[in-house]
């Protein structure tokens, strides 16, 4: 099936997330033709056609026959007559892309009559093989680049470099996304294009890595109050940047994170609780890369201090974040009490907001 339309959005026509994501995209890439397509295609490398973006043609999963007899399906193909040829091949999660596909279609695209043409390869990690050796992108495309197609034909971008060109296309802020979701509550009209963006952007990140807005979660899938336990440079993060990295993957989340200061001595505030913040959101199973390109992030990130501590973290390390309001600061700061041992049982435990206020140390925490 070709044809694209708004039911692909709700999955209505997939069975995993790899044909949805993409189809979403070419849909997204079709119904956008003079914001996001330009935007797409000149990311790529590609030379933009003069003509209208009107007449490009823009399919999903065309068969073709390679050159060993057997029948390919790219994940999407964008044609323009003899100007353009691009083929689109897209991966989830750690499903590696193989010398096989690439050379493959490599070798279709070089038998097109268009000047310009493109392999565009888009993963979520960098997993690409050669037989069973875990290669980088260079040294796949450097099998079919310039042997079968001209240098600069293959391209690779992550999901979030995608995810990124939209946002941008579209104009998809964070408050503008947040304005329009209140319009739509309260049954007022909003614009085309970014609402249906918009609805893209939630799938994607929710299914990629878990994006969860703590305000919209129902009340039996969040707790109150989580405690989180900072070192110095953590806790220095929280507090400037309004971000803070639990130590578990897949936890439940909590409205309140209260924020327990170690005996570091970058710490102000040692052994005690002296601030809580407000959770706004949370991203599960997202790597750093992937979060330096998200907007609500990205004032983290731009901090020298922060950015040479998490370049130095495993590349394709999966981390939980969270975004918060300002920190606010106890009158009186919980301090540990008779019970010493609770500061090394205290991460990621849930308590209660009135537990919280009513106690006079951690230890009625317990």
């Amino acid at each position: 099936m070709n044809e694209l339309n708004l039911f692909s959005l709700h999955g209505r026509y997939f069975e995993d997330d790899e044909n949805r994501f993409t189809a979403n995209v070419l849909f997204m890439l079709s119904e956008f033709r003079s914001s996001f397509l330009p935007a797409f295609l000149e990311r790529c490398g590609a030379v933009l056609p003069t003509t209208s973006c009107a007449k490009i043609r823009i399919r999903f999963q065309v068969p073709h026959r390679s050159a060993s007899g057997n029948v390919r399906i790219p994940d999407g193909e964008i044609r323009l007559d003899d100007d353009l040829h691009a083929l689109i091949e897209a991966k989830i999660g750690s499903n590696p892309l193989t010398v096989e596909q690439i050379t493959d279609y490599a070798t279709h695209l070089a038998t097109s009559p268009a000047m310009n043409m493109k392999l565009v390869c888009i993963t979520q990690m960098d997993c690409f093989c050669i037989g069973n050796r875990n290669v980088s992108f260079d040294e796949l495309k450097a099998q079919v680049e310039p042997a079968i197609v001209p240098d600069g034909t293959c391209v690779w971008l992550r999901w979030f470099e995608v995810l990124d060109i939209l946002k941008r296309s579209l104009r998809l802020t964070p408050d503008q996304i947040r304005k329009d979701r209140r319009r739509v509550v309260n049954g007022k009209d909003v614009e085309y294009g970014r609402r249906i963006g918009a609805l893209f952007l939630e799938e994607v990140e929710t299914t990629m890595y878990d994006k969860k807005e703590i305000d919209l979660l129902p009340h039996g899938e969040i707790e109150d109050v989580v405690l989180a336990v900072q070192n110095g440079w953590f806790m220095d993060v929280a507090l400037r940047h309004r971000v803070w990295f639990p130590n578990n993957l897949g936890g439940r989340a909590a409205r309140y994170v209260a924020h327990y200061e170690t005996a570091d001595r970058v710490n102000q505030n040692p052994s005690q609780i002296a601030y809580i913040a407000r959770n706004r959101t949370m991203w599960n199973r997202i790597t750093i890369q992937e979060a330096r390109t998200v907007p609500e992030l990205q004032n983290a990130f731009a901090d020298p201090a922060v950015l040479a501590e998490v370049n130095t973290w495993a590349a394709e390390g999966k981390h939980c974040i969270i975004l918060t309001d300002p920190p606010v600061q106890l009158r009186n700061p919980l301090q540990l009490g008779d019970k010493r041992f609770l500061a090394r049982i205290m991460p990621g435990r849930f308590v209660s907001l009135p537990a919280l206020r009513n106690a006079s140390t951690i230890d009625d925490l317990y």
